[in-house]
């Protein structure tokens, strides 16, 4: 089950009275259930949504660039100590964390994302990543910003992953892809990801077949590389009946 809502919790009376319905329904309803979050969720709270079965938050990051981050409303406190911290609270909870990143900014470089980007990525302590191209829409601000700057007026482009859509003089289409090739894999490659990953199935290991799952979905689109850390090991562990997605 997934809340489509950009920023569940920020009413916090109204997703405490949620968790608290969805409690009572537990027994009978059995619902594991997906958000997306701001990161002022509180302990309280995230206690709550765990008790009442989420079982994974989205949080949107969209960049490294701590200056940039300040325009996104819903990342408070994005450092990365700040995010772990957050993170490590919801793991501790049962809750997998999955991230959104964006790249495409015409303001990059390849510098600033294979260097600035990958470091903060590789040190995130999340279990998910999500890297969309940056993608304005008609009628929004940044639609009117870079709307003669558009790579692309095929509709079919727009979906946020298929290619980015405004023009970088610094970097190609195929430099993109293979940016974001790379920066996958410096994520799903790092040891604070194998750590992550190890702590999360020792605590829950009923996570185990949808982790080994979800291991063989990021190989196959080559979001991850055969010597990753975590691989061996996770299609080596023991399974269980008991899963819940990861992808």
């Amino acid at each position: 089950m997934v809340f489509v809502d950009q920023a569940f919790g920020e009413d916090t009376k109204w997703a405490k009275e949620l968790c608290s319905r969805l409690q009572v329904l537990g027994t009978s309803l059995h619902a594991k259930w997906y958000c997306m979050a701001k990161t002022s969720l509180n302990r309280m709270l995230l206690e709550d949504m765990a008790s009442a079965g989420c079982r994974k938050i989205g949080f949107g990051i969209e960049t490294a660039n701590p200056e940039r981050r300040k325009a996104v409303k819903h990342c408070e406190n994005c450092d990365i100590e700040n995010l772990n911290c957050l993170f490590r609270l919801c793991n501790k909870l049962g809750i997998l964390v999955k991230v959104y990143f964006i790249i495409g900014f015409p303001w990059e470089t390849p510098e600033y994302l294979l260097e600035t980007t990958r470091a903060y990525l590789e040190n995130m302590e999340a279990n998910e990543l999500k890297i969309s191209y940056f993608t304005p829409f008609p009628e929004t601000e940044d639609w009117s910003i870079y709307k003669d700057q558009l790579i692309t007026s095929d509709w079919a482009d727009f979906d946020t992953v298929k290619m980015p859509i405004v023009y970088n003089p610094g970097i190609s289409v195929g430099e993109y892809h293979e940016i974001r090739t790379a920066l996958f894999r410096s994520f799903y490659g790092s040891k604070t990801y194998a750590k992550v990953t190890r702590q999360m199935i020792g605590a829950y290991p009923h996570y185990i077949d949808s982790y080994r799952e979800f291991a063989d979905y990021l190989f196959h689109f080559g979001m991850v590389s055969e010597d990753a850390p975590w691989l061996e090991w996770i299609r080596c562990g023991l399974g269980s009946n008991a899963s819940v997605a990861v992808g």
